[in-house]
This record gives structure tokens, sequence and C-alpha cells, in this order.
């Protein structure tokens, strides 16, 4: 599988509240593999084949990731910060750091002094070096306001592994389009990917899609904590790198749903995990469950270690996994009129 699709990803900045650049791309890279698509004012965009068919099934990945914003621009240049998304701020130190400025890239470092090494950094002991002097001369390059992304792209480790910044949840984005162009010549059914936006800060590209869309259900396309360097099984699941997808289970998955996938990967031989989440999710899917009358989902994940740092990594067998069982379990609701009612 060719994955320069996912490089363009993980290279293009897309703070959550600062998306439209990506989208841009996946509308340049998807605009001859798709019939069209649909966007809204708040950045999120839904690639769609076969728009007339009866049966509608969105897949939901979100097209945003963790970052800083600058708040402070001190007399000596250097630029203060806080939080867009959940960061770890000690993961800033001593990194080079990309900020958006008027849609154009300044470079910049973070300081690693000796104090912050020893203690828990707090965001706002992070000071952004410019390589200027005084205030006048940082503002002649960014402003209070602009997006920061730590600088770092995608590289391929051993063991058909990949490594980057944001592969939460670029990881899912590329399954879905990956998906829904391989479907394209291969079902009549709905298929709608929708890259949502701001899921890291507020949520709301998932409260907007379905309404565009209204679809009989959503497939949720996501990360969760592989657990097998670091992290504790007993929190949600024993989740391997590069033992397939992983299948939640809890309160807002749909249990027609979640049977139709384990007897789909069963059917079709595709390696797959469990995990459990018994309430929130903490993904889009919290959201998209709870729109209008509501809307079933099933929550499909991507193992990844080292979750919200400069290099999360991800295995490109778990990604190829994904893709098939995304794609197998839309077909099967081919020539079937959806019904997830339990009742």
């Amino acid at each position: 599988m060719n994955y320069e699709l996912l490089n363009k990803l993980i290279n293009t900045p897309s703070p959550s509240g600062y998306e439209y650049n990506i989208q841009r791309i996946i509308k340049k890279e998807m605009e001859n593999k798709v019939d069209g698509f649909f966007t809204h004012p708040s950045g999120a965009m839904i690639s769609y084949i076969n728009n007339d068919s009866k049966n509608k099934i969105m897949m939901v990945a979100h097209a945003d990731e963790i970052g800083l914003i600058i708040t402070y621009i001190g007399e000596d240049g250097l630029l203060r910060t806080t939080n867009s998304g959940g960061v770890r701020p000690g993961t800033y130190v001593g990194q080079r750091v990309q900020i958006i400025h008027n849609d154009q890239i300044v470079l910049g470092v973070i300081g690693a002094d000796k104090s912050l090494l020893d203690h828990q950094v707090e965001v706002g002991e992070l000071l952004i070096d410019l390589g200027v002097n005084t205030k006048e001369e940082a503002e002649k390059l960014v402003s209070v306001g602009d997006y920061v992304v730590i600088d770092e792209g995608m590289h391929e480790l051993a063991n058909n592994t990949i490594c980057g910044r944001a592969l939460d949840d670029r990881s899912g984005v590329f399954c879905i389009l990956k998906a829904i162009e391989e479907l394209r010549n291969e079902t009549s059914v709905g298929v709608y990917s929708s890259t949502t936006v701001g899921e890291e800060t507020t949520g709301r590209g998932a409260f907007f899609v379905p309404t565009i869309v209204k679809p009989d259900f959503a497939i949720i396309v996501d990360v969760t904590y592989a657990v097998d360097v670091y992290g504790k099984k007993e929190l949600a699941g024993d989740v391997k790198l590069g033992e397939g997808p992983v299948i939640t289970h809890g309160s807002i998955i749909n249990p027609k749903l979640l049977n139709r996938v384990i007897n789909i990967a069963k059917e079709k031989n595709i390696p797959i995990q469990h995990e459990v989440w018994a309430a929130r999710t903490g993904t889009d899917g919290d959201h998209i469950f709870n729109f209008q009358e509501g809307i079933p989902v099933v929550l499909i994940s991507i193992p990844l270690r080292y979750m919200h740092s400069a290099n999360e990594v991800v295995s490109k067998n778990d990604l190829a996994n994904t893709i098939l069982l995304l794609k197998e379990l839309i077909k099967s609701f081919e020539n079937e009129n959806i019904d997830l009612s339990m009742i």
C-alpha cells in the first residue's frame, strides 16, 4: 500500500481550531477519487460516493491535532503559549516547532533550560525562541493567536511501523479516505468519509456533520492506547501494536453493529482486538451518538503508542486491516434495509 497520502497529512499542520489547510489537501487529493464533497463553516468536510443511495453510512475521523496558541510576546522576543487540546508540556521541551502565521510557517524552538527538566512542566513555562532578541523583531514574524505544532514528520521504523506527529488521528483519516476510494468501484451504498474538526478541543465538527448526511449509522475511526510498551492493561484492554484494529464495547456502541463487526472480522480472517469504555469514549462518537433522535455508532480504533507525543507509533498492518474491515462492513449492507433497532 502507498503511504504518500499519510505522509502529506502528517506534514500539514492542523491544530485544533485551524484545520483548513489539511482539508484543502484532502480535497485536492480526493477530487478524482470520490463523487463529491460537502463542506461546513466549522471546517469539517465530507467526501462522498453514491449520494443518491437509500443506505447512508458515515465514517468519521478527526483531522485536527493537539498544539499550542501564542498568548503573549515578551520584550525579549520570547513567546508564551497556552494549550489547544490535551498537550503534554514535558514533551515539548527542546523541540522544534512550526508556527502558522498568515498561512505561512515560521520556525522556532522551545528551550530546554535545566529548570524545566527538574520538575513536571506546565504549559505556561514553555518559551518559544524565534532566534530574535526583541518584541519588535518577533512581531514582524508572528502574532498573538497564532497556532503552534511540533516540527516532526513521518518516518519508517522497523517491523512495518511508522512514527510521526499527529498520527492521532491522521491514521484514522488515512484509513477512511483509502476505504472510500476503494469502495467507489465496489459498492452502490452511500458512503461518506467525514474528516471532522475540533475533536481535541470542542468536538465542534462532530456536532455538524450528521446534519448534512443524516446517516443510518456512523463508524468512528480513531486511535487507542497500545499498552504493550507502557500502559495499564486494566485501563480498557490488552491492546498490542500490529495485532489488528480494536473494537470498543460500551454504552454508546450499538450492539447489532458491534456483533456485525466481530462476525465480519471472523468471516474474513481479519485480526481484531477488544477494549471497553463503559461510558464516554473520548471520541467524536460521543457527540454523533447524541445527534437529534440518535445515530447508532460503532468505534473502530487503531492501536497507537505514545499518545499525544512528538512521535506516536502505529503499525502498517493495523492500518491495512482497519481499511479492510471498514470496506467489508460497509459492503455487507449492499442489499439490505438497515435496521439497527434492538427492540
